[in-house]
């Protein structure tokens, strides 16, 4: 495991365990609907219902899932954002979802995102 993907993994246990900042998932859009400049999952394939996350943070901070696991999402913003499992120990990053994508169909287990820069989380 390279050194800034550890460092990253205690950056995010740190802030777990002391600053995290939990975004509220805001009311849910449309099926199939993520506003521009947002970063959406759902807790189903095909961006239907229910919707679990809908949020415009800015990198930095963590935003909670209210499920853990997610089927589809759409990501309008520039930046990459990162899924994180924890296990009480450590945190393992389970996925990466690149900047102004949309993924209708596909699976990822998460206890919270990591919104990162351009290209990395």
């Amino acid at each position: 495991m390279s050194l800034k993907k550890k460092a990253l993994i205690a950056m995010a246990a740190i802030g777990l365990s002391v600053a995290a900042v939990a975004v509220a998932a805001a009311p849910a859009n449309a099926a199939g609907s993520c506003a521009s400049g947002h970063y959406c999952a759902w807790n189903s394939t095909g961006y239907n219902s229910p919707q679990i996350v809908d949020s415009a943070t800015t990198a930095n901070t963590t935003v909670s899932v209210a499920s853990n696991y997610i089927r589809s999402w759409q990501n309008h913003q520039s930046r990459r954002w990162c899924s994180v499992t924890t296990n009480g120990v450590s945190s393992t990053i389970t996925g990466y979802f690149a900047g102004n994508t949309d993924v209708s169909s596909a699976g990822s287990s998460v206890n919270f995102f990591w919104p990162g820069g351009t290209g990395s989380c």
